[in-house]
This record gives structure tokens, C-alpha cells and sequence, in this order.
């Protein structure tokens, strides 16, 4: 199993539940229909799917009838006829109080059984019962913060900028219809934005440059920028659980880390980072979701540093749910999110165990204690004099003992190697136009040859600087030391940051490259220079290794190479 392809599988799993957060499709309706009349079954958001109902009658003498149906309109109008159950027949029903929508027959079974349980009891008492408001379209919601916002202004006890004062004044009519949505909501929610549902506190942060943290002693508290904690400071600005938006920085359109995210406790936040705060703090967790599920690309300004303002972030559209129903949505995500933090637990944990595997076989590999030693193998020596007949083996390799057939060489031994062509682009437009590849396009025994380059080569240039098929490639630079096999039929060109390796005799390029990974996963391959590290062709040269009986590299090489099909 590739474990590298279950991590994107996990981060786009995230992110089709909070669309279909935001979109009302991600846990079905439920509604207090005390008062009213329901003349047809209520529709699911996800257009021609079974759904069940789980609902509450209330009877004539104050008592309530629990149950579970596939058609909710016609059930309760069996109960109404005395058919329904024997509850119903003996005390009978006033009117269809409260029911809920669920997506299977068990989810609505579980639910029904639920609410006839102590805890359900006391959970319809506190919720249902006490808190028909609760029930209540998102526009009402919308009134309510934005009368709390009044109060928190006249009071004095929340800083706003001019704008935000001057729109919290305005009345319910005055609030804007939005013409140009992205998609139709369900019932009872609403389009607004981030201004109308939060209240912005960037007043008070302050940035403390690193010249000045560095001076501070008792750093206990964590200091916030656009992505997270990025130190410690000795004193804190808030202390209270608030909402924090990258301001600026290449996540906001990578999206490789949550935009938004939450501060707990005591803490400082620096300018590159917004502060948002609501009367109804709950709504902060829903906002958290809108901001992390859509794409910022539309509010961005900036194109070398993406930067997003105060008034951009103000206008990003909210599908706002009833608070309900909001309660709902975040404990649904979180219990989602939850499955998909164990799976990526478990990914892990699997990544781990493959690559301590590769690492155990690779070290039993260059060791000569993978495959069994055969008497009969003709001796390393003997092959490298006939490479070489004054060849001298090294005293003693980078790492323990080998066995007797084998002999401790270098890379400049057994193979000929040279690097590709400069990329100039003052260069003359002499020679052929060709395709060449870069250490971009070289991975671990595996080539991505997506994005190809072309330049111009000279006569004199191609036969050096081609590839064949067989041919050992290394990284000079970036990832230094990452090597494949060209496996490929056609030749193509190599630039000047890859090192073209081919034996000079009876050498596995396979085997070699298992010693390369083995090399590099132990820290056995150093860059050299100033600024940016290369393998020099002379470090390359001189790396010593160990070479096996040509017969033994091949068994190497074959039994190596079913391990390296290992993902992780």
C-alpha cells in the first residue's frame, strides 16, 4: 500500500466535509414544528435520497409520544386516527412538536431510542422544550449578534474600527441582500458575511520584533503569526479562546495548513494575524470551517506576498445555518475529523514500520547478509583487476566488516562518471535543441518527466551529456546523493546538477543504487560548497563502497529490489 497517496486522500476527505458543511448537506434537517402545520414530508437537501424520520407528538395532556417512521406527514395523521400506537390511542395527539431527519433506518432507531432514554429526556427538556429559540431562522440569529454588537459598543467594552461601528448601527432592513451567491441555501439560512457575524479585535494586537523577543527571560507564553506559534514571549495580549486568519503568506493560497485557526488561554498575536471574536463565540468554530473550506483567491491582494486586509476578510460570504443546526454541523465535522486523525494515526504508524523495513534491508544488503555467500562466485578482486589490473583496494571502508569475497573500492573505480551541461542563457543558439532533465524530474529509483526543458547542445556536447537506457543517475544538487536507473528506451539529455554513472565492467547498477540509498538514508552523503551544497564529481569519485562478487550483486540487486516496491 503506498501510504504516500492516503495522506492527500485524507486532507481532500477534510475538505468534502466542510463543503457539504457549507453547503447544508452534511447532517439532514431537524425543526420544532410546534404551532405549525406540515401538509408534506419534509425534502432531503441531497436531492432524491432515502431518508427516515425520527419525531415527537404531543399529546393532549402534555405528555410526548416518541417514534421513528419513513413517512412522517402520513404516520402522524395514523396516530391522529388512533392507529398509530396504543400511546396515541389512549392519549391523544395535539400536534407534530419536533422531528428530525436522518440519512438511515439505524441513525433514526438510535436516534428514537434516544430520546425515550433518561438522558434524551432531560437533553428534549433543556433543548426542545426550554429553547425554542433554537429553532429559529439564521436571520434572527443575524439580529440578535448584531444587537449584541450595539450593546458591546455602547458599553464600551469592544474596540471596532469606524466602518464596523458605522455598520453595526444600521437596522435589519438596512442589512444587504446578496445577488451574487455562489449556490441556493437550504431554508432558514442565510448569506452574510464575516463582518456581520464577528467582531474584528486587529486593534490590539501588537508585533514584537525578533530583536525584541530575543532579549525577553521568562518566555512562557505562545506568540501567534499568520500560520501559528512562531516563539515564546514573556507577556500576553489575550486571554480568552478566540479565532486567529493568516494575514498574509503563501498559505493563503496553497491552503497547505488551515488559514484559520483557534488561540486558547494566555498568548500574544503580531500583526500577521486577525483577530475575530463574536458575541456568540460557538459561531466562531462555524466560521472556522467557511474560512478553511473555500478557496481565499477572490479576497487576496498581492502576488508575491498574498496578503489578506482587514476589508477583504470582512466581505468573505458565510452560509449561515440556524445556531441549531450549527451546534450539529460542528460536532459532526469534529467527529469525522476524528475518524480521519486516527486513520492518518494509522498511516503513520504503517510509514514507519515500511521504512525501518527498507532500512533493515538495505543495511543487511551492504553488509553482505541478505543472501547467502556461494563458494563458487568468482572473488570482487578479480573482477576489479580486470577493470583495473593495478587496481589497490582500500584498507577499510565507512562502515564494519564485509565478507572476505567482497573488496572495498570507490565509485571512480567502477564506474565512469561525468555531469550534464550548464544552463547559460547567454549561450548561443548552436547545436541541436534537445530535451534534458534536472534533479527536478530524478526521484528514488523513479523519474517524473511531466515539466521537460529544452536547450540547445553542441556536436561535441551530446555523447557526453546523454542518457542511455541502464544508465545510474545521481543528484549533484537539491535533494544531493537521489539517484534512479533510466529505464526508459529513448535517450534524453541531462543538465550539469546530475551525475551520469556507467560501469566500467561487470558492475550492477541496481546493486549501487540500493548502496546510494543506503548511503543517504545514513547520512553517508555530504554536500559541500558555500550557500548551495553539491556532490562534486571529485567527492563522488573518492565515495568508497563496497563491491560484491558480480554473481552476488545481481542476487542482491533482485532480492533489494522486492523490497524497494515497498510504499511508505
Amino acid at each position: 500500500m503506498d501510504t504516500k497517496k492516503l495522506r492527500p486522500v485524507c486532507r481532500q476527505a477534510r475538505q468534502k466535509i466542510l463543503d457539504l458543511a457549507i453547503h447544508g448537506k452534511l447532517v439532514p434537517p431537524a425543526c420544532r414544528q410546534a404551532g405549525k402545520t406540515l401538509t408534506m414530508n419534509p425534502q432531503p437537501r441531497v436531492k432524491g435520497k432515502k431518508c427516515w424520520f425520527t419525531y415527537v407528538i404531543e399529546c393532549e395532556d402534555g405528555s410526548f409520544y416518541k417514534g421513528y417512521t419513513e413517512d412522517l406527514v402520513g404516520r402522524y395523521q395514523q396516530h391522529c386516527k388512533g392507529v398509530g400506537a396504543d400511546y396515541t390511542k389512549k392519549h391523544k395527539p395535539k400536534q407534530l412538536y419536533y422531528w428530525e431527519m436522518h440519512y438511515s433506518q439505524e441513525e433514526a432507531l438510535s436516534r428514537e431510542k434516544y430520546l425515550k432514554s433518561g438522558c434524551g429526556r432531560e437533553w428534549f427538556q433543556r433543548e426542545v422544550v426550554e429553547k425554542p429559540e433554537n429553532w429559529e431562522p439564521a436571520s434572527v440569529l443575524l439580529e440578535r449578534i448584531r444587537a449584541e454588537k450595539e450593546r458591546l459598543i455602547k458599553e464600551g467594552k469592544t474596540r471596532l474600527s469606524g466602518r464596523q461601528v458605522k455598520r453595526s448601527k444600521k437596522s435589519t432592513s438596512d442589512t444587504p441582500r446578496y445577488e451574487n451567491v455562489p449556490y441556493e441555501l437550504p431554508y432558514g439560512w442565510e448569506w452574510t458575511v464575516i463582518e456581520d457575524v464577528t467582531v474584528n479585535r486587529d486593534a490590539e494586537r501588537i508585533p514584537l520584533s525578533l530583536a525584541v523577543r530575543k532579549k525577553q527571560q521568562n518566555k512562557v507564553y505562545d506568540y501567534y503569526g499568520a500560520a501559528g506559534v512562531i516563539d515564546k514571549v514573556e507577556n500576553y495580549l489575550f486571554d480568552e479562546r478566540l479565532l486567529l486568519v493568516g494575514e498574509d503568506g503563501a498559505n493563503l493560497l496553497s491552503r497547505s495548513k488551515d488559514n484559520a485557526f483557534f488561540a486558547e488561554g494566555k498568548y500574544w498575536v503580531n500583526n500577521h494575524a486577525h483577530v475575530l471574536d463574536c458575541p456568540n463565540k460557538s459561531i466562531l468554530d462555524y466560521v472556522a470551517f467557511v474560512i478553511n473550506s473555500v478557496p481565499l483567491d477572490d479576497y487576496i491582494t498581492g502576488s508575491a506576498q498574498p496578503k489578506l486586509t482587514q476589508d477583504n476578510l470582512n466581505k468573505i460570504l458565510i452560509p449561515l445555518p440556524p445556531e441549531q443546526e450549527q451546534h450539529r454541523i460542528i460536532e459532526s465535522v469534529n467527529d469525522y475529523f476524528s475518524y480521519i486523525s486516527l486513520l492518518e494515526d494509522e498511516i503513520e504508524e504503517m510509514n514507519s514500520f515500511v521504512q525501518k523495513a527498507k532500512s533493515k534491508v538495505l543495511d543487511l544488503a551492504i553488509h553482505g547478509k541478505l543472501v547467502p555467500q556461494d563458494p563458487n562466485d568468482e572473488p570482487a578482486i578479480e573482477l576489479l583487476k580486470r577493470i583495473n589490473p593495478e587496481f589497490t583496494p582500500c584498507d577499510k571502508g565507512p562502515y564494519g566488516n564485509i565478507p572476505d569475497s567482497w573488496a572495498w573500492g570507490t565509485i571512480g573505480d567502477i564506474f565512469h562518471h561525468n555531469t550534464g551541461k550548464a544552463l547559460n542563457k547567454s549561450d548561443s543558439h548552436e547545436g541541436q535543441l534537445l530535451p534534458y532533465i534536472t534533479t527536478s524530474n530524478v526521484y528514488w529509483n523513479r523519474f517524473d518527466l511531466s515539466e521537460i526543458k529544452k536547450m540547445y547542445f553542441k556536436d561535441s556536447e551530446i555523447a557526453k551529456c546523454t542518457v542511455s537506457k541502464g544508465d545510474l543517475l545521481v543528484c549533484e544538487g537539491g535533494d544531493i546523493g537521489r539517484a534512479a536507473i533510466w529505464n526508459k528506451d529513448n535517450t534524453i539529455c541531462i543538465q550539469n546538477h546530475i551525475h551520469r554513472l556507467r560501469a566500467k565492467g561487470a558492475i550492477s547498477h541496481h546493486y549501487y543504487l540500493y548502496v546510494l540509498m543506503f548511503y543517504k538514508s545514513t547520512d553517508r552523503i555530504e554536500g559541500k560548497g558555500i550557500g548551495l551544497l553539491g556532490l562534486s564529481s571529485k567527492q563522488l569519485d573518492k565515495l568508497k563502497v563496497a563491491v560484491p562478487p558480480y554473481q552476488e550483486q545481481l542476487r542482491i540487486g533482485n532480492y533489494s529490489g522486492r523490497y524497494s516496491t515497498m510504499k511508505g
